[in-house]
C-alpha cells in the first residue's frame, strides 16, 4: 500500500474492555479486513495499548493516537461498550467531519449521545453485528461499496 493508500483509524474499548484479549482480536479482524480493502488501518493497542505499552505516559498516548487520528480518512468505532477514549475519538473525527463507521454487537445498547451525534453527521454508516465474522462481512462490503480515498491535509 503506497502513501495514496487510504487510511482508517480503528477505535475501540481497552481499559473498559469486559476481555482485553478478546477485543485486541477484534480490532485486529477490523484491521485485516481493512487491508483486504486496500485500506491501511491504525489499531492504537498495537501501539498504546494499556498492558503491553504500560510505561508511557498519557500524554505520549495521547500524541501518536491523536497524530494517527488526525492521519486517517476513517474511523472505524466500536460503540459498544461505554469508553470515554472512544468518545473522545469520535467527537473529534466529527470536528474534522473525518467519515465514522460506528460498530456495535446486537443486544448492546451504544450510548445514545455518541449514537445522537454520529447520525447528526451525514458521514457516518452504522454497523449492528451478530458476531464478529458478520462485523467484518459488513464492513468489508461497505468498504468496497464507499471506494475510500486518502486526503492530504
Amino acid at each position: 500500500m503506497g502513501s495514496g493508500t487510504p487510511r482508517a483509524y480503528i477505535s475501540g474499548p481497552l481499559q473498559a474492555a469486559a476481555d482485553l484479549k478478546a477485543a485486541r482480536l477484534f480490532y485486529e479482524r477490523l484491521a485485516a479486513t481493512c487491508r483486504e480493502c486496500d485500506v491501511l488501518p491504525y489499531v492504537p493497542h498495537q501501539e498504546t495499548d494499556p498492558e503491553l505499552a504500560a510505561g508511557l505516559p498519557p500524554a505520549e498516548v495521547f500524541h501518536r493516537d491523536v497524530t494517527a487520528l488526525e492521519a486517517s480518512d476513517l474511523v472505524i468505532a466500536d460503540i459498544g461498550p461505554a469508553s470515554s477514549g472512544v468518545g473522545a475519538e469520535i467527537g473529534l473525527a466529527c470536528c474534522k467531519g473525518t467519515p465514522v463507521i460506528a460498530v456495535w454487537r446486537s443486544g448492546v445498547k451504544p450510548s445514545r449521545f455518541v449514537h445522537g451525534l454520529l447520525a447528526s453527521h451525514d458521514t457516518s454508516i452504522f454497523i449492528e453485528f451478530v458476531d464478529d465474522d458478520d462485523c467484518c462481512r459488513q464492513l468489508h462490503a461497505v468498504l468496497r461499496r464507499r471506494k475510500v480515498t486518502h486526503s492530504v491535509s
